[in-house]
Order: structure tokens, then C-alpha cells, then sequence
């Protein structure tokens, strides 16, 4: 890779080549001018495009404001990518590769847990309405990805590109998508099936345009976004699933084209260091996997953040509570088990066993019974241990939602 990148500020007419501090400010002017456009597609497509727009006009307004940035983008000064020029072919082709994996794999998850069919229509004028939307929106941003990552000077490139790549999460992360998060399990849901593989994906996508430019990063989501887009049937995947291969198949692909690129250019470096580095970022990746499907209650284990003091002094509001799926029939009478009233879950102590299999249950500060028995249905888990204060964060993100005494809702 270059260690000094060289600018050329009239590229079309061959002009001198200048470098220094005049350059790289002006790259950062160009950058902030993006930036900027950026922030403006950003607020039109969440706060504007809500309240006075239609859903035919807000595509319209953001595809033209993406076409918009594209335009703008394409008559500035172009920096050079980081990779090497002889290796641009080869770069497509892996960024063309990773794309079709990543559908082949997602295939297979539909082989396996069934097809659906696509949300979208396919009449000539949907068809090419999307296809112009689409076009113009991976344009704009893969475009201004690029010039951001390779046009503002850093010397951790790798920072650079997690930093741009969280940026162009945003869209993920709008405010009709978050605010339509009313409970803790909805937020697991969406940080799986979106957040996760949305991240996963940026980073492949960020690092193609660090060493190729827009045009990889181009085929990559080309490829993807254009299957989603106009196949009449696509993967109806469980959450779990989905989060699992949107999450790993981005990031091995970009491992094994980081791993390629450096081959091909002779600047692998075969020390214990760069693959201990390779397994870190799969144990991460592998770890943040494994945190979702525990809070969303995949394995035997899962928690639980209590919400108010019914059970204090033994459970205060904002600990989390880690609970044991267990055969219903062996609970006792002292037992402390979750259970679901009416769209809550409530964690209370067993303080009869009925003849009908309905359990009498009482939190340890509650001066009486609860007024309504609890059916073995209804009971999900028994409590193990006590985290104190690990929920309070998550307990402030779900406030709002909270409306009755007693209630707490899963991880």
C-alpha cells in the first residue's frame, strides 16, 4: 500500500501533482461539504420526509438527493484508492464473489427454514421505479463512502474506516425504526436481524472502498441489494438465523479479502501477531453473536432486568436477573419463577402449589398475594442469580414503555 498518497487537483487535464498541508485542508473542506450533504439526505429522509411527505415523494426527494451527492462527488478531485493499481481487477472479483456468497449462503437458510415471497411489486413501472431509486441511492453513498475514507489523511487507516463505516449505519439506525422499539425485545430483534449484519456488511463494504474506490464497493452491494430487490421470492429466515449468516458471511468475506489482496501484493506478514489479529476480530464478531441469542433466550440461560422493587430486598429495580428454563413441574413451593401476565413478564415467589397445577405467587415487598393464580403455561423460568444494576441502561431505554407495577420485560 501507498505510505504517501499524491493528489491531482485538475485530474483531467494531467495538472501538477501537489502535496502537503494545502492539499489535505482542502480534502477536508471537500470532506465537511459531504459530510454536510450527508447530514441533509439524513434529516429529510427521518424528520421531514415523515410529516409531510408521502411514501412515493420520500423516495423521490432522497433517490434525487443521493443522485444529487453523486453528481457533486464525480466533478471533485478523486483521491486515489490505497490499493495497489495492478490489483483493482482483482479486487472487483472479490467484491464480485463475496457478493454471490453471501446469496448462496443465504439461499441455503432458505432452503433450509423456507421461502417467502417479496415484499415488492413487479409491474414495468416498479420495476424500474426501484431500479432507478436503488441506483441512485448505493451511488451516492458508495461514492461518498470512498472519497471520505480515502480522502481524509489518517494514520490508522483501519480507525478510519470503522469510524466511516459506523457513519453509513445511520440510515439503519433512522428514527421511525427506533422509535418503533417499544420493548427490550424488540430492541434485541432489530440489533440481530439489522444492527449486527447492517455493521458487518459497512465494514466489508468500507474496506473495498478503501483499497478499489467506489466501483467494488459497487459490486458487492449491487449483487446483494439487486436480489433483494427483484427476486419474487427471498429467504424467510428466523431471526436467529438471520443474524447468524448477516452477520459472519460479511465478515468472513471480508477477512478472506484481506487475507487475498495482501497474498497477491506480497505484504502478507506470516507472524503469530497478524494471526492472532485475525482471530480476535472472529471472537469478537463470535462473542457479540452469542450475547444476542443469550438475551433473546436461545440457550437454557437467559436474563431478565427487573423494572420495579416487588422483590426487594432480594431483587432491587435495574439489576438483571438471570433465569433457568426448567421443567414446570418441578417447581417448589419457594421457588422464584418468571412468568407472563398479559403482555409482561413478572418475576414473584412461589407460595403455593394448587391442586390444579396453578401456583399462588407473592413478591417478597408485596404485603399480599397476587389476585390472580399462575398457570403452568405461563411460566417461563426459574431464577438462578442476580446481576445488581447491570439492566439500569436498559432499564432507562425502556421506561417509557413500562406501565404497570410488577412488570419487567426480557432481554
Amino acid at each position: 500500500m501507498y505510505n504517501k498518497r499524491e493528489w491531482n487537483l485538475f485530474p483531467e487535464r494531467g495538472g501538477d501533482r501537489i502535496t502537503g498541508s494545502f492539499v489535505a485542508a482542502g480534502m477536508k473542506i471537500r470532506a465537511a461539504l459531504i459530510l454536510l450533504c450527508l447530514g441533509i439526505i439524513y434529516f429529510t429522509e427521518n424528520m421531514v420526509a415523515g410529516t409531510v411527505m408521502g411514501l412515493q415523494t420520500t423516495r423521490l426527494v432522497t433517490a434525487l438527493g443521493w443522485l444529487g451527492l453523486a453528481l457533486l462527488i464525480w466533478f471533485l478531485p478523486r483521491p486515489r484508492a490505497a490499493g495497489r493499481l495492478r490489483l483493482q481487477r482483482l479486487l472487483r472479483i472479490l467484491a464480485l464473489l463475496c457478493g454471490v456468497l453471501y446469496l448462496i449462503v443465504m439461499a441455503i437458510g432458505g432452503f433450509i427454514e423456507g421461502f417467502g415471497k417479496s415484499p415488492y411489486a413487479f409491474t414495468p413501472w416498479a420495476i424500474l421505479s426501484n431500479f432507478l431509486s436503488l441506483a441512485a441511492v448505493i451511488l451516492g453513498m458508495e461514492l461518498a463512502r470512498a472519497y471520505l475514507i480515502n480522502g481524509l489523511p489518517s494514520r490508522k487507516p483501519h480507525l478510519l474506516i470503522v469510524l466511516v463505516s459506523l457513519f453509513f449505519l445511520l440510515p439503519e439506525l433512522s428514527l421511525s425504526k427506533l422509535g418503533g422499539l417499544k420493548t427490550l425485545q424488540q430492541a434485541v430483534n432489530f440489533s440481530g436481524t439489522t444492527l449486527m449484519p447492517g455493521l458487518s456488511e459497512s465494514l466489508l463494504v468500507s474496506y473495498l472502498a478503501y483499497l478499489g474506490g467506489p466501483l467494488p464497493a459497487l459490486i458487492y452491494r449491487a449483487v446483494v441489494e439487486g436480489f433483494q430487490l427483484f427476486s419474487p421470492r427471498l429467504p424467510n429466515l428466523g431471526w436467529v438465523t438471520q443474524t447468524l449468516l448477516g452477520s459472519i458471511v460479511p465478515f468472513a468475506c471480508l477477512i478472506l479479502t484481506q487475507y487475498l489482496y495482501q497474498e497477491a501484493a506480497r505484504e502478507l506478514e506470516r507472524s503469530p501477531a497478524k494471526k492472532e489479529g485475525y482471530g480476535q476480530w472472529l471472537s469478537v464478531s463470535a462473542l457479540s453473536i452469542l450475547i444476542i441469542w443469550f438475551a433473546a433466550g436461545v440457550f437454557p440461560f437467559y436474563p431478565s432486568v427487573i423494572a420495579t422493587g416487588s422483590m426487594e430486598p432480594l431483587i432491587h429495580p435495574g439489576d438483571v436477573t438471570i433465569l433457568k428454563k426448567i421443567d414446570k413441574e418441578e417447581i417448589k413451593t419457594g421457588d422464584v419463577i418468571h412468568f407472563r401476565k398479559d403482555n409482561y413478564f413478572i418475576t414473584h415467589r412461589v407460595v403455593e402449589i394448587l391442586d390444579s397445577r396453578k401456583y399462588k405467587t407473592k413478591g417478597d415487598n408485596n404485603e399480599a398475594i397476587d389476585l390472580d393464580p399462575v398457570a403452568l403455561q405461563q411460566i417461563k423460568g426459574k431464577l438462578i442469580c442476580v446481576i445488581p444494576k447491570a439492566g439500569w441502561p436498559s432499564l432507562w431505554l425502556r421506561s417509557s414503555s413500562l406501565q404497570q407495577v410488577g412488570s419487567e420485560e426480557n432481554l
